[in-house]
């Protein structure tokens, strides 16, 4: 029979019985035969498999046979070919094992950490599950601000993660990613809880430079859209004398029409040598009652060191 002669390598067999299962429509089978005549080199297999336009199933099948082995003797190059046309075609599945295969340096395929990341990145993109715990680790031991900037991307509009966006986009900014920073204000901007989150952050790392004044300003944000322990946070921070956290509660306050408290925390900003919260004492006309309980917070030392 005609299956039985190609089997035995007969090239021009091999063609036919590829011819047969196309006129058939069984595309797998004509593509295994086209594969055997074309490994013979046979120009009308090749061109078949070069210039047939294939899904995105197909070429990963291909790409799948010419790594194993199974039908022709393997050729890494023509499955990574195949395995890229698949990817291009938006196929999760080849763009998640050519991550593996340039990760792990399998097959005699080049072992390469950042292709590795791009790939678990396309993958990562379509919701491949098995893609994100592999990139993870990658972008951490490669630590470049514009791996952590599409991690975070992927964290918040592919699987909806803000709290793990947010972690990102940080360590983006952190080094210098201006788009990063940018998302990371706009998140705090439309969420206090975000915004508290990130002061919070940068509260933790204060042995770090900088990162206090950032945490300041993300607590103001936080502030400023209504988040309660954004509050205590500053008060805490200012009564430790810390001017930054004086000056955005007395901002608050003042934004608030409580001019009792803006003053207090003016008090305290002065006395440590706040230059606009000086100009704000100094200049502002307050009131009888205003001026008398100023008075009495200098003589009291409730407020700040006695000032007679």
């Amino acid at each position: 029979s005609l299956e039985r002669l190609a089997e035995t390598r007969e090239v021009i067999a091999q063609f036919e019985l590829h011819q047969y299962h196309r006129a058939k429509g069984n595309t797998l089978e004509a593509i295994k035969w086209a594969m055997r005549a074309a490994e013979q080199d046979y120009p009308e297999a090749q061109r078949y498999l070069r210039e047939t336009e294939f899904s995105a199933t197909y070429y990963l099948q291909l790409g799948r046979w010419y790594e194993s082995g199974e039908f022709v003797t393997r050729q890494m190059k023509s499955a990574v070919d195949f395995y890229n046309k698949s990817s291009d075609l938006k196929n999760p599945e080849a763009a998640f094992h050519l991550g593996e295969l340039y990760e792990t340096g399998a097959r005699d395929i080049p072992k390469n950490p950042e292709v590795a990341c791009a790939y678990y990145i396309k993958a990562a993109q379509q919701k491949h599950t098995e893609s994100l715990p592999r990139l993870i680790p990658l972008v951490e031991a490669l630590a470049k601000p514009e791996l952590f900037y599409v991690l975070a991307e992927i964290y918040r509009t592919v699987l909806g993660n803000v709290p793990s966006a947010i972690r990102e986009y940080k360590r983006a900014a952190d080094r210098g990613h201006v788009d990063a920073l940018t998302q990371l204000n706009n998140i705090a901007s439309s969420d206090a809880e975000s915004a508290y989150a990130i002061a919070q952050k940068y509260e933790s790392e204060v042995e770090l430079a900088g990162h206090l004044q950032k945490a300041l300003i993300y607590y103001e944000v936080a502030l400023k859209n209504g988040h309660g322990h954004a509050r205590s946070r500053l008060k805490k921070l200012g009564l430790a004398g810390n001017v930054e956290a004086q000056y955005a509660l007395h901002h608050h306050y003042l934004s608030q029409g409580n001019t009792l408290e803006a003053i207090k925390w003016a008090m305290r900003g002065e006395e440590k040598g706040h230059a606009a919260l000086r100009g704000y004492l100094n200049t502002t006309q307050f009131n009888v009652a205003h001026c008398f309980q100023i008075a009495k917070w200098y003589e009291s030392e409730e407020v700040v060191i006695k000032n007679i």
